[in-house]
């Protein structure tokens, strides 16, 4: 089966409209397409770590989510969504639901690799059934590569900091070789 491009895009949107993500916000782009990635009648239960695609698609009562959501703490989306995904299937295997559901969980590069890694870690270990989504939204997490530099405002602020850091000796090699 061939992907077609413009079928895709015609998908009814599962991210509503009138959500407060800033226009041409690298989050939103991915969620829309992650979502598009469903069939049209694919029941979604989609997890959400603390950060700025939560506060700005979710704001209670109000919610651009179309799909079933949860908004979790910023560093338990993993362990989260492993545990609603456990008793989802604990529920289907004593024959109480008929629904297919799929899990999906979003997160920030810090609330996936620096605080939220040993929830991911968990949910892989209990062979979760779930796509994790890790987007990079800006966090200064220690594993980030060298090419920060500004990358928030352009300052060179970040690379100031870490030549000093060098000249200290305090720094390792940030090359990226």
């Amino acid at each position: 089966m061939s992907y077609n491009f413009k079928e895709t895009m015609s998908k009814p949107e599962r991210l509503a409209p009138g959500h407060r993500m800033c226009a041409g916000c690298g989050g939103t782009i991915a969620v829309r397409n992650v979502l598009r990635g469903l069939h049209e009648g694919d029941k979604a239960v989609i997890g959400n770590a603390t950060g700025c695609l939560e506060v700005s698609t979710f704001t209670y009562p109000y919610t651009a989510w179309e799909d079933s959501y949860i908004h979790n703490a910023f560093e338990n989306a993993g362990a989260t969504l492993s545990g609603v995904e456990g008793a989802y299937r604990a529920l289907k295997r004593k024959g109480k639901l008929d629904e297919t559901y799929k899990f999906i969980t979003f997160g920030g590069d810090g609330g996936t690799y620096d605080i939220g890694f040993q929830s991911l870690s968990g949910a892989m270990e209990r062979n979760t059934d779930m796509v994790y989504v890790c987007y990079d939204n800006g966090y200064p997490t220690v594993f980030r590569d060298s090419h920060v530099c500004g990358h928030d405002d352009d300052s060179g602020r970040e690379c100031e900091q870490r030549e000093t850091a060098e000249q200290k000796g305090l720094g390792g090699d940030h090359s990226g070789a």
